[in-house]
């Protein structure tokens, strides 16, 4: 049965910290309060000469990420550690970070990096960049990591496990990062696994994701750009992923952490970074400045970019910020499923609603909106030819039902813009066979032309529909139901969904904690207003929730209506009240 479309906004929580007087901060960069410092969580102290590959980098003076060296020029990171930035200060053979006397610590400035030409810092993909150093770098505690040899480009590495390191959060409470470099043992997880978690548009073959151990084990804010590592048969390290987010819900939320996978971009190493990778398995020889080598991987959202923000001068007070999370979008989950908190609605209390059933299987709401015209989500006619509307329902099951008409078409319009992966323009009609009418059966009227504007915040609108009722149930409710919503502002439902998702042709309403929402099998279905003539107003059309669940307090999504009265006008045959 079809479900509405569930979105995860569980992404992308590239965390970026800004210092007390940081000379700049990243557009969309949100700060943390103070707290105490921070590190890898679940991790142990590193000790000297330990992770010689390890780099500490500052960014224009004011934000801090971790980094690989894989060649005694060239450092590894991410990309977001690049992008926006000028100037880098890196710091090798570091332990203490604060303490920049440290013995055997070299410090290098460059102003020389490399972005991959395709980083798209929306979905964090092709999150991978370089710096280039204006000498070669060497000492006792300084040491080029290898990547990957190309007889490993194809290799998922899923059930291996793996090292993380960096000054991260050791916690989702702390706000800056850790004095001292921490590491911790991970295991790495498939990519299915992974995408269950994140959904297609985040997590594809560029990632590689890490368990988190029940969320006691996870890199966090400030160890992005910092490597994860897998020992080989030889014993000797191999870069294969580099620290790019974590899900907005926080670092110790249980959601994998995410990671450019390496292996995915070998030959863009090669190029750009000027190495030459292994043909296959050949030990490093324990020379320093081995070669590195690089990997090939994929992702999809809500998540962190991994940035610490850095004092100029004063490390006690460096501390992460957020930056906005891009939604992981899972697959749309079609099922026949009630309205949370709802009640039975009473014959012909909702004339205008409609049942559609597609194909013989799906499910999903519509209303009449003339009397051979059926309103509906884009998502519950996209890639279908055939729908059965059942008007003047009430118990869905009871065929028999007096007054209930149903109709049969193969005629259907979908906006010409519906992009099902981000939900958007997810408005479409059914043509009807032959008009409707009955007792129970009435079409509902649109906005008018003097309402394209309004927001209908603060207003109270009702909503109704056959969905589940809650999120243990799997088919849907025999009744039909209704709830009355609070309309929130465009401002609040971007701030917990997201800008790829939440537009202007987008309205949201609360969910009073979870207690009352729309849920699956309610999609396509109407979101109304009673005006002050007493007569019902349809503002939105039921479309998405959030994969957390029905229940989880998140607010639920509409298509806005006003946002489409020139495309119904011309495609529907309705007449727009002026």
């Amino acid at each position: 049965m079809k479900w509405l479309p569930i979105i995860s906004f569980a992404l992308l929580c590239l965390a970026l910290s800004e210092g007390a007087s940081p000379k700049r901060r990243s557009i969309g960069f949100v700060p943390l309060t103070d707290s105490p410092g921070s590190k890898i969580i679940g991790g142990e102290n590193a000790v000297e000469g330990q992770i010689k590959y390890q780099v500490g980098i500052r960014m224009d003076d004011s934000y801090f990420c971790g980094g690989s060296l894989i060649s005694d020029v060239v450092v590894l990171t991410a990309g977001h550690c690049v992008k926006g930035f000028s100037s880098f200060e890196v710091h090798l053979g570091a332990l203490n970070f604060y303490d920049e006397t440290e013995v055997g610590r070299i410090i290098v400035n460059t102003n020389v990096s490399t972005l991959h030409e395709n980083y798209n810092g929306l979905v964090i993909n092709n999150d991978i960049a370089l710096l280039h150093l204006p000498d070669p770098v060497s000492g006792p505690n300084i040491e080029a990591v290898r990547l990957p040899s190309w007889t490993m480009a194809n290799q998922t590495f899923a059930n291996e496990t793996g090292r993380v390191s960096g000054w991260g959060k050791p916690s989702d409470n702390a706000t800056s990062i850790s004095p001292d470099l921490k590491f911790a043992d991970v295991l790495i997880i498939s990519n299915e696994e992974c995408q269950a978690w994140y959904g297609e548009l985040v997590l594809n073959s560029n990632k590689i994701c890490i368990g988190t151990n029940g969320g006691t084990e996870n890199i966090c804010s400030g160890d992005s750009g910092g490597p994860l590592v897998i020992y080989e048969d030889d014993g000797l390290p191999t870069e294969i992923g580099i620290n790019s987010f974590v899900t907005s819900f926080g670092c110790e939320s249980r959601f994998p952490g995410g990671l450019t996978r390496v292996t995915r971009y070998l030959g863009w190493l090669e190029v750009n970074a000027g190495i030459t990778l292994r043909p296959g398995f050949l030990a490093c020889n324990k020379i320093v400045f081995c070669h590195s080598i690089a990997v090939i991987m994929r992702f999809i959202l809500a998540t962190c970019l991994l940035f610490a923000v850095a004092q100029a001068t004063d490390w006690a007070d460096v501390r992460p910020a957020r930056q906005p999370h891009p939604p992981m979008l899972r697959k749309p989950n079609f099922s026949k499923h009630r309205i949370i908190g709802g009640e039975n609605a009473v014959e012909g209390q909702f004339k205008y609603q409609v049942a559609v059933l597609i194909e013989g299987a799906g499910f999903c709401g519509g209303s009449l909106i003339a009397d051979d015209v059926v309103l509906t989500a884009g998502h519950c006619i996209n890639n279908f030819a055939f729908w059965e509307v059942h008007a003047g329902a009430l118990n869905f099951d009871n065929l028999e039902e007096p007054g209930r008409v149903v109709v049969s078409t193969n005629i259907s319009t979908l906006h010409e813009d519906y992009n099902g992966i981000i939900i958007n323009n997810d408005i479409g009609i059914l043509k009807l066979s032959e008009p409707v009418s009955g007792p129970n059966i009435a079409p509902i009227r649109l906005p008018s032309w003097s309402q394209a504007n309004t927001t209908f915040d603060y207003q109270t609108a009702r909503v109704s529909g056959w969905g589940k009722s809650s999120d243990n149930s799997t088919s849907i409710n025999v009744d039909l139901k209704f709830v009355d919503l609070k309309v929130i502002t465009q401002d609040d439902c971007l701030a917990i969904y997201g800008p790829l998702v939440i537009n202007e042709n987008k309205l949201c309403c609360d969910a009073d904690g979870g207690a009352s929402s729309t849920c699956n099998g309610d999609s396509g279905g109407p979101l109304v207003i009673t005006e002050e003539d007493g007569e019902p107003t349809e503002i939105g059309i039921v479309s998405f929730g959030v994969s957390l669940g029905c229940e989880s307090g998140w607010p639920a999504a509409f298509t806005r209506i006003t946002y489409y009265l020139d495309w119904l006008a011309q495609n529907a045959g309705v007449t727009i009240r002026p």
